[in-house]
């Protein structure tokens, strides 16, 4: 069986003066067209949730949210499952250390349909490129690993989603190279950099527009949207390049279809 599973970051965290005006449309037809079976998410910030039409009602009735996050909380990495979909188990939490916002975490869940099952984990790396946040991510990636080895499902399927905010080659994600997943980009027919310029805002129109993946000091190498596995086969890795995608974020939704 091959599932599809997504990863996007919605720049939820943009600043304050910038409104989210049409970019979470965008992304929910993204989203639709695809058609994945579950959705990682970043930065489902508090200014994104209180849009009366937020990305994650457009996505309905198609996807629901999995936020087992307490009710205090605000979780920025939820994840948006197929109504199809049964969520068996699943969890969330915060990364220790350096956390802007408590924006850095970690949701999972154990997913079924018949007799297909896999866990899904999304999360956020912490962003600061200095070393204090090389050794942050590090420690991101050592957390990460922990609580994984304690999950009582052995030979599931573990599919990792997330802005890792660093590239392949850095040391947090040869960390989790070293403890045994795979990196879903390497089937990719073409390496793309997700990370790209931000969209302009037009005032006059209230609409964001001309995204462009041009960036003159960012190639392939340095995306820093990644999809890990497990237990799983990766068929094939897609950077997401439609007009509607650029516009939306500064990241390119990426997916991969997994054998499992």
């Amino acid at each position: 069986m091959t599932i599809r599973i997504m990863s996007s970051n919605i720049w939820g965290n943009c600043p304050g003066n910038r409104p989210i005006a049409n970019r979470d449309d965008l992304l929910a037809g993204v989203f639709k067209k695809y058609a994945p079976w579950t959705i990682g998410l970043q930065e489902c910030s508090p200014k994104s949730r209180q849009e009366d039409n937020n990305i994650i009602s457009l996505c309905g009735p198609e996807y629901f949210e999995w936020d087992p996050s307490p009710k205090d909380a605000n979780n920025f990495t939820p994840i948006l499952y197929h109504h199809r979909l049964r969520v068996e188990d699943g969890g969330w939490f915060l990364f220790d250390g350096p956390n802007d916002w408590n924006s850095k975490s970690v949701t999972w869940g154990l997913f079924s349909l018949e007799n297909i099952r896999f866990i899904h984990i999304n999360l956020h790396y912490f962003w600061e490129h200095t070393r204090q946040g090389e050794q942050a991510r590090e420690q991101n990636s050592s957390q990460l690993f922990a609580f994984i080895q304690k999950l009582p499902y052995r030979q599931t399927p573990i599919i990792l989603t997330g802005d890792f905010n660093c590239e392949e080659y850095t040391q947090p994600l040869q960390m989790l190279l070293s403890y045994g997943f795979t990196l879903a980009s390497d089937t990719a027919a073409q390496k793309i950099c997700s990370h790209h310029v931000y969209p302009e805002f037009n005032e006059k129109k209230q609409i964001y527009h001309s995204g462009s993946l041009f960036h003159p000091t960012r190639t392939a190498e340095d995306s820093i949207d990644h999809i890990f596995l497990q237990n799983a086969v990766c068929k094939r890795f897609i950077t997401i390049q439609d007009q509607e995608a650029l516009d939306a974020s500064d990241h390119c939704p990426i997916y991969a279809d997994i054998k499992i």
